[in-house]
């Protein structure tokens, strides 16, 4: 993703995404071909959304409540939702790689939807 930045020129210029003029691909298709990568970033975003999570559920009650989370990545937010609210239910809309690349542990409670 860092290689991006560096053509940010290029984006202001053309106003085309500096990902793809780098790599002949959006993002959502290199990291499905590129699970190394796609696991590198899913890590990532799980590390920066837990303290956003933390955030939502206390800030937020969901008792009761049906939670649809689309392009989620791996669930972070929605399973927090789900353990703190018990009588909540979620949905979590993703695409094939990410779903299959989810931990067990976080699917038991997780309706998953692909695209």
């Amino acid at each position: 993703m860092w290689s991006s930045w560096g053509s940010l020129l290029h984006t202001v210029q053309t106003g085309e995404t500096a990902f793809d003029h780098l790599h002949g691909k959006d993002t959502w298709t290199y990291f499905t071909e590129n699970t190394e990568a796609s696991a590198l970033f899913n890590d990532f975003m799980e590390e920066v959304s837990k303290p956003d999570a933390r955030a939502v559920v206390e800030a937020i009650d969901f008792a009761g409540k049906t939670v649809v989370d689309v392009a989620g990545g791996q669930g972070v937010l929605l399973t927090a939702i789900l353990e703190r609210n018990p009588t909540a239910r979620g949905i979590l809309f993703n695409l094939p790689h990410v779903i299959e690349s989810i931990p067990s542990e976080h699917k038991g409670r997780l309706g998953i939807a692909m695209r």
